[in-house]
């Protein structure tokens, strides 16, 4: 679904989370910005084939769609605010929730070569010195892969602005 609000283009994709859940990637003179408030990865469809009365290969075909419409919908990005709740450990717990864990997070964030990455959905469990801890993990998990993208944590009431390119002769 594509749509305007004055000069700003809103694009809108559903996303893997019970019940019904948008993200949205917003489109200015600027750059863009996308924001996935609740999103699982698509690899729970493999963890969930007999859930989801699908055989084995269906369900690597449902993950595997997904998550390369996601990457399509999501590439070159400037920002984006994603939903990265848990640690590994913790999403092994909580798989079908509809979150995802931080290495989910960066794993799609690094396919779909964003530029800048917000770690956001912060579980309500994690105080300030583990949301820090999670984020050394996930700037390490960038700098392993050889690929270049910002990561930082979201907070509450930061403000997020674009800055627009200029040209270099």
């Amino acid at each position: 679904m594509t749509f305007s609000l004055g000069k700003v283009q809103v694009h809108a994709i559903f996303v893997n989370h019970p019940g019904v859940c948008a993200g949205y990637r917003l489109f200015t003179s600027a750059g863009s910005i996308a924001f996935l408030p609740d999103h699982e990865p698509y690899e729970f469809f493999l963890h969930s084939a007999r859930g989801n009365k699908m055989g084995p290969e269906q369900a690597k075909k449902t993950a595997a769609d997904g998550h390369e419409a996601l990457v399509q919908f999501l590439h070159g990005s400037d920002i984006l605010i994603l939903d990265a709740q848990y640690t590994d450990e913790e999403y092994q717990r909580h798989i079908g929730w509809g979150h995802a864990s931080v290495s989910s997070a960066v794993a799609l964030a690094l396919d779909a070569e964003v530029h800048r990455l917000l770690l956001f959905h912060h579980d309500p469990g994690h105080d300030d010195q583990m949301v820090d801890k999670i984020l050394e993990s996930a700037r390490a998990l960038v700098a392993k892969s050889g690929q270049s993208m910002e990561v930082e944590a979201a907070q509450e009431g930061a403000e997020i602005l674009l800055e627009a390119k200029i040209a270099v002769a």
